[in-house]
């Protein structure tokens, strides 16, 4: 297989200059990202699309410290109101914005829960063998293990307690 089409689609915006849009990013980033998951291109290819995708990323929105302190403004201000003394800073909303991260490799993970998530994931189903008892047995251990109580684990992962989401990292 050859480049994903939206990667192509992007690069051919970009040379017409259309390719300042962050909804064409994204989709490029999408499209980029499905081929790598259905295995229509290697992790060398990936890696190398990822990171020109990663460029654009951070040539359309500077993700820089002086950036989002231009964003921010005192809520005092908003108020009109004149203060002294100590003022509350508010960051503008970020909406829009694409920006480079790792993310975790589990199956719609902030979308649904993190055991969920670990099911569904190809790489834990098959090695672990969830579809099993044993196997839904050595799940819940492996999760013991790292320190996850079950409760928590079954919460949607936007609800996970910061402290298990920096023990992932």
């Amino acid at each position: 297989f050859g480049s994903p089409a939206s990667f192509v689609a992007y690069r051919m915006a970009s040379q017409k200059r259309f390719g300042d849009s962050g909804d064409l990013l994204w989709l490029a980033c999408v499209g980029v990202a499905d081929a790598y998951l259905h295995a229509r291109v290697d992790v060398a290819g990936y890696t190398m699309l990822s990171l020109n995708l990663k460029q654009h990323c951070q040539r359309l929105f500077p993700s820089d410290i002086v950036d989002r302190v231009g964003n921010a403004v005192y809520a005092e201000h908003l108020r009109g109101s004149e203060f002294s003394g100590d003022a509350t800073q508010v960051t503008l909303s970020e909406n829009g914005r694409v920006l480079a991260q790792t993310d975790y490799r589990f199956f719609l993970l902030r979308h649904t829960s993190l055991l969920d998530s670990m099911v569904y994931s190809t790489y834990v189903s098959t090695r672990l063998q969830v579809w099993t008892n044993k196997g839904k047995q050595r799940l819940h251990e492996l999760l013991a293990k790292i320190g996850f109580p079950l409760d928590e684990c079954r919460q949607p992962f936007a609800y996970l307690k910061p402290k298990y989401r920096r023990i992932m990292k």
